[in-house]
């Protein structure tokens, strides 16, 4: 019993040293771990900075086994001085995308976009969105943190030189990951083994010319019930020519895993989508239009004779575009009555004399 011991224990010490981990064992271990978040709520304020754009806001995701929904609030601080925010709902689920979106300033504009991903190719849309399971392995929330899911950094069939080897990132010792992709892009994957297998830093390199480079450092701390490293605050930048072109700071506010998310919240009535938003649909829900009169899908009526949809009953636009538009109503019906009365005057015998 004591001979297979020692060989049990001295397996473990050398499968921890560099020559007896591959570089797909390293993966597997990120992988897998970021894989045991089966469900949680993740919160986090941005602030992304570029030539042109400065965004700063709030991002809240929900996720559930294959149900993700993100909530984005951002203020309009460069764009529009007058617009207060902007605020994203977006719902994705096995087989619906739904995207709502309202922009409070001058008046209230909703959007509301629902997709049948069973009949539509899901890759032809971008719908802002990525794994939440992420943070810390993509670049940031607000601009780059879609299109990646853990597949894309980690065992890719188009990449050569892959290496291993032991270095360090913020002070600690780590894993170092290399490769080199088809299209020229180099990447290195800096992994902290003993905190939960978590990436720490991350750098992309535009061929070997190093013009172009993207960079990611990660803050790492404990969270929920048994305690799991996860990231607590990110940075983001991109330099090109040695100057940095784009940055952006992402800290994790409210975090919890593996605990029970309410299922309204991945459905239409749980989004708090303003009652008379008309509908976008793809493909189309039918022939006509449609709008959510807050409760359900419904159909506008139109008009006998006509053929164009009229609002009906529930209110079709929303309460600041009628309070807006009425003015304009009594103005339209003043000028028109007016023009008829001068029309009739001119076209009035004249008594003979």
């Amino acid at each position: 019993m004591i001979v297979p011991f020692f060989i049990s224990l001295a397996h473990a010490l050398m499968t921890t040293q560099p020559g007896y981990l591959s570089a797909e064992d390293i993966e597997q271990k990120v992988m897998s771990s970021r894989r045991e978040l089966r469900s949680g709520v993740i919160s986090v304020e941005f602030d992304s900075r570029g030539a042109k754009d400065h965004y700063r806001g709030k991002a809240t995701t929900y996720f559930s086994g294959k149900l993700r929904r993100r909530d984005l609030v951002v203020p309009y601080e460069r764009e529009d001085p007058k617009s207060r925010s902007y605020r994203e709902v977006i719902c994705l689920g096995e087989t619906k995308a739904v995207s709502y979106s309202d922009q409070v300033g001058e008046g209230t504009r909703t959007m509301l976009t629902y997709s049948d991903l069973t009949q539509i190719d899901p890759g032809r849309f971008d719908y802002g969105f990525a794994d939440p399971r992420l943070i810390g392995l993509a670049a940031i929330e607000y601009s780059n943190l879609v299109h990646y899911h853990l597949e894309d950094l980690f065992a890719r069939s188009d990449r050569t030189g892959v290496k291993l080897e032991s270095s360090s990132a913020g002070g600690r010792d780590c894993w170092k990951l290399s490769y080199k992709l088809h299209n020229g892009t180099l990447e290195e994957v800096y992994i902290d083994s003993d905190r939960g297998w978590n990436v720490v830093k991350r750098v992309t390199m535009d061929d070997e010319t190093d013009v172009l480079v993207d960079t990611i450092e990660s803050e790492l701390a404990q969270f929920g019930s048994p305690p799991r490293w996860f990231p607590s605050k990110c940075r983001y930048w991109r330099s090109e020519k040695g100057k940095i072109t784009n940055e952006e700071t992402l800290t994790v506010k409210v975090i919890q895993f593996n605990q029970p998310v309410d299922p309204k919240l991945f459905t239409l009535e749980g989004m708090n989508i303003l009652a008379g938003t008309m509908i976008s649909a793809r493909p189309p829900l039918g022939p006509g239009q449609y709008y959510w009169d807050g409760r359900a899908i419904k159909k506008l009526p139109e008009t006998p004779g006509l053929g164009f949809p009229v609002a009906a009953g529930a209110g079709v636009f929303t309460p600041q575009s009628q309070v807006r538009s009425w003015p304009w109503l009594i103005i339209s019906f003043g000028a028109a009555a007016l023009a008829a009365i001068v029309f009739w005057k001119l076209l009035k015998p004249k008594p003979a004399g």
